[in-house]
């Protein structure tokens, strides 16, 4: 059985996403949940098969910082070199 709040409170880990440069989550799995730090747009996103989380690129007004998006995204592409976010590890 998985441990649910081990992934929703970040005890898993994560990757800080910074910049204009495609991030990946861990080799086994996605991101959970991504924080951002500053205000940015997602230029591109890849969401892990079977997931039916939303497209973060089709956000075409973008995401405040402090907002936080849930889903299950294998990749994130921010469209600042002064933007960055934090993506919390699922599996």
């Amino acid at each position: 059985m998985k441990d649910f709040a081990l992934i929703g409170f970040g005890q898993k880990g994560g990757r800080a996403i910074v910049g204009t440069t495609s991030v990946t989550a861990n080799a086994a799995g996605y991101f959970y949940a991504i924080q951002f730090v500053t205000s940015a747009i997602v230029t591109s996103n890849s969401i892990k098969a079977g997931s039916d989380s939303p497209s973060l690129a089709s956000i075409t007004s973008g995401f405040s910082a402090g907002t936080v998006v849930y889903g299950q995204y294998t990749a994130i592409t921010l469209s600042a070199a002064d933007a960055a976010a934090i993506g919390y590890f699922g599996d």
